[in-house]
């Protein structure tokens, strides 16, 4: 009987959270010109931020999912008043799969906006399509769900934006959401393998150059041709087949004898 109860109840909180999603791609979309206006990405901010005491209910009552291990970092949902002033860690999610980012920020509607729009520029058929920023593969994982349907639902409102930025290290050293893995930046210091790599590199292309400068072509010889063997060219007893001449230690070895059997450089017996 509680399992049935815990199923309708999860239904019910999808029904509403499809209903936001739904006013957001009807209501939020951009203009003929593509643009979309700042009072509708303020609404969508509101509706973020009123619809977080749904989102906690809704990962308690359903099955485990990362979004689920970042509310736990929370102790209740803040009001939306909390979350437009204070410095807010959030996590960003949606209704079909499990990638997950977390980040933070001061200023919650204009991240809201941010990403949004963000989002929609890198969506298929975009009418402003995004031609390569800092975070263009981060976006390019946003692309099988569309832009209103994704959720950005206030964590916790920290009291100042370092203790928000440490609570999201902790997090995404915990968790490891799937969008803040494509993000991350490793220092240098750490990531010894790559400067090494490219030390190597570096090594390889000047120790090239190098060579280039100083490289000399080798002198190649061309083959002389000996001619074929004729009845017009016999052998002499100077001059062998082909009228090459003979070298001295052939000559005293045949004594005059062009077809001798003898090695090049033997004694003849007198």
């Amino acid at each position: 009987m509680a399992k049935l109860l815990n199923q309708k109840y999860l239904g019910f909180l999808e029904w509403i959270l499809h209903e936001i999603t739904e006013f957001i791609e009807l209501a939020c979309g951009p203009n003929l010109k593509g643009e979309v206006s700042a009072q509708k990405k303020q609404w969508i901010a509101n509706l973020m931020a009123e619809s977080a005491p749904l989102v906690y209910q809704h990962s308690l009552v359903g099955k485990a999912s990362t979004l689920g291990k970042m509310l736990k970092y929370g102790m209740a949902p803040p009001s939306a008043e909390e979350v437009r002033k204070g410095s807010v860690v959030y996590a960003r999610w949606n209704l079909t799969n499990d990638v997950t980012y977390v980040g933070e920020t001061g200023k919650w509607e204009q991240r809201v906006g941010q990403h949004y729009m963000k989002t929609r520029s890198h969506e298929m058929g975009s009418d402003k399509p995004c031609s390569g920023c800092a975070e263009h593969a981060k976006y390019l994982k946003h692309r099988p769900v569309s832009a209103a349907c994704w959720f950005m639902t206030p964590v916790r409102v920290c009291a100042s934006k370092s203790e928000a930025e440490l609570l999201e290290q902790k997090i995404e050293r915990a968790i490891n959401p799937v969008l803040n893995r494509m993000a991350r930046k490793f220092p240098i210091e750490q990531n010894y393998v790559m400067l090494e790599r490219k030390q190597n590199l570096k090594r390889r292309a000047e120790g090239k150059q190098r060579a280039e400068l100083w490289y000399r072509p080798k002198f190649t010889r061309k083959a002389t041709v000996t001619p074929r063997r004729s009845a017009r060219h016999t052998a002499e007893p100077t001059r062998g087949h082909g009228r090459y001449a003979r070298s001295w230690p052939t000559q005293t070895a045949c004594g005059g004898n062009p077809r001798s059997q003898r090695l090049p450089g033997c004694r003849v017996a007198a």
